[in-house]
């Protein structure tokens, strides 16, 4: 079996230029499905869905957050931000403790608290500033207790 897959990778210079450029052409589109896969995958997990349904257990707050004004926001412009691609991979990657804190391996405090919270200014203030939002109108806000209550205050 090993030899047959040397022999396709190494032809003989003898084979036809078909035989020699074959292992290329699959490499190549191996690297475009993988490409293609990886983008989609990344896409995903930038989507609110995955972060309300998949990675966290929070159905709650993922309803109250549907029905939000900031439903129209993609979870991950403050929990993660707008960033270098490798900055958004490395902070993704720190989140995995998230994961297996989830399926039992360590515990972890209820209620949930970031800890890790990026600064407002890089986060509510490119939406929300003083200058926006300066008007003499009177708003009433539905808030509610931690998470074990859960109820209107």
């Amino acid at each position: 079996m090993l030899k047959k897959l040397g022999d396709f990778i190494t032809p003989e210079r003898s084979s036809s230029w078909l035989n020699r450029l074959a292992p290329y052409g699959i490499l190549v589109f191996a690297g475009l499905v993988a490409f293609i896969v990886a983008g989609a995958g990344w896409e995903y997990t930038n989507s609110s869905e995955f972060c309300g349904t998949f990675c966290h257990s929070m159905p709650p707050e993922y309803e109250a957050y549907l029905i939000s004004p900031h439903a129209r926001v993609d979870c991950v412009e403050c929990h993660i931000g707008r960033d270098y691609i490798a900055t958004q991979f490395t902070r993704k990657a720190q989140d995995i403790s998230h994961i297996v804190r989830y399926i039992g391996v360590v515990e972890y405090e209820v209620p949930i608290y970031a800890k890790k919270l990026r600064p407002a200014s890089e986060v509510c203030e490119r939406c929300h500033f003083p200058g926006k939002f300066s008007d003499d109108s009177m708003r009433e806000f539905t808030r509610f207790d931690a998470e074990q209550n859960n109820e209107e205050t």
